[in-house]
């Protein structure tokens, strides 16, 4: 006895691919989050990362990578799980309440 593929409708893949791209988008993306002007300098504060900062640079000084990285990989799997578990259970839900 064999175990049926597991299958995905097309309209899960799309719907997943395009939060995927939106989740990499929104940890790519720099913010300027603070300029403090000085008499002799400008320092900006830029930052990295949804929803947790796991990125940011002060003024040319220097990167610095926090642990959170991880925890904003796993916000994003969960909600790429969530989004597709979801409309799955919807496009079967249609497809059996047609027939």
């Amino acid at each position: 006895m064999t175990r049926p593929r597991m299958q995905l409708h097309l309209s899960t893949l799309m719907i997943v691919s395009l939060l995927a791209a939106g989740l990499v988008w929104l940890n790519v993306r720099t913010q300027n989050v603070a300029l403090d002007i000085t008499e002799d300098s400008v320092w900006i504060f830029q930052v990295r990362g949804w929803p947790w900062v796991f990125d940011y640079q002060i003024k040319d000084v220097g990167k610095r990578w926090n642990d959170v990285l991880a925890l904003d990989v796993a916000v994003c799997v969960a909600l790429l799980a969530l989004a597709g578990g979801v409309t799955e259970w919807g496009t079967r839900w249609m497809t059996e309440r047609a027939q």
